[in-house]
């Protein structure tokens, strides 16, 4: 089983920027509860944390392993 991500949508979430993905372990070592920063809105479940690539764009070696 995969452990939660989440990443921050706020600027006042202290320890993270912006933008930064983070574990519900990762939350937990900077003092933040990670039901509670979902449900005040600072984080958001992110579900698949890879960046895609654009439509059309080329394989590279990483992809060989998915298909």
């Amino acid at each position: 089983m995969t452990a939660m991500r989440y990443r921050v949508t706020s600027r006042r979430l202290v320890g993270c920027a912006e933008g930064d993905l983070i574990s519900a372990e990762g939350l937990g070592a900077l003092g933040h509860d990670a039901e509670h920063a979902e449900k005040s809105g600072h984080v958001v479940a992110v579900g698949y944390d890879e960046p895609k690539k654009h439509k059309g764009a080329r394989k590279d070696v990483s992809d060989s392993d998915k298909d």
